[in-house]
């Protein structure tokens, strides 16, 4: 809340706001986020002094920090007096996050009528999608969001993630090539692809795939048990133990703390 003190200087109307927005910033950045919101906004959503700017900056604020769910009622008042795709596509993946999926589908079938061609709102309704069981309907969804932005490597990571569940490797494969053509290299992506790969028989490029998880997972001790087990798998018993042995290694080197300390493995360049 603003210091009385601050209520008592004789400033203007913009003093007080900023002063207001200047409170709530270092509220935010120390995690006090329920604060934050009664410094920047003491007036909840939908009250009579309710202000659309400052509980959209609010709301934008929290949907995108760890306090995301307190984001919810901001975004669901806003939603109501506002057809802005930005805020209908925020709410939609908060709503996602808590597992409401069938208020993230309303929501998002909302933007799509007044948004049909914007690839964002595409690919979320292909997640929602996804995530509610109708593969057929996602897929369709992040087709049209590749004819419209084919260089977003979203579209990609969701279509490599449904035809990995289906077993379908040929398809998660092209699909994961091509979200690393466009987009940083991740580990869920190298892990799955090395998968599809060794399915598809291709060992080799199984293998580099696991090999490039090494360079981009935060943790070298996980990083290391995929490609343990991929040896494993294939009877190199030579690798598997040399593999066992460094995950070792870094695991005494954290005391046993699965958390992995990047700077203990060595660098790639």
């Amino acid at each position: 809340m603003i210091p009385a003190a601050a209520l008592a200087y004789p400033g203007d109307a913009q003093w007080y706001a900023d002063v207001s927005k200047s409170i709530a910033s270092g509220l935010f950045e120390s995690g006090k986020y329920h604060l934050y919101c009664q410094a920047f906004a003491p007036e909840p959503p939908g009250g009579k002094d309710w202000h659309f700017e400052v509980s959209k900056a609010i709301a934008t604020e929290l949907a995108d920090s760890s306090a995301w769910r307190l984001s919810t009622p901001y975004l669901r008042d806003l939603s109501a007096n506002s057809q802005n795709w930005n805020l209908l596509l925020l709410q939609a993946k908060v709503d996602l996050q808590q597992g409401h999926i069938q208020e993230a589908g309303e929501v998002i079938e909302r933007a799509l009528v007044q948004y049909p061609d914007n690839p964002r709102i595409l690919i979320m309704a292909g997640n929602i999608a996804s995530d509610s069981g109708d593969d057929e309907k996602a897929i369709g969804y992040y087709q049209k969001a590749a004819t419209i932005q084919p260089k977003n490597p979203a579209i990609y990571l969701g279509l490599g993630r449904i035809y990995i569940g289906a077993r379908n490797w040929q398809q998660a494969i092209g699909n994961y090539e091509k979200y690393l053509e466009f987009g940083e290299p991740s580990s869920e992506v190298l892990v799955r692809l090395s998968m599809a790969y060794e399915n598809t028989g291709n060992l080799q490029k199984a293998e580099r795939c696991l090999l490039q998880n090494l360079e981009v997972h935060p943790n070298r001790v996980i990083a290391l048990m995929p490609l343990e087990r991929f040896y494993l798998r294939q009877n190199m018993a030579d690798k598997a133990s040399e593999t066992a042995r460094e995950r070792q290694k870094y695991q005494k080197q954290t005391d046993g703390d699965p958390r992995n300390l990047r700077a203990l493995a060595p660098s790639s360049k």
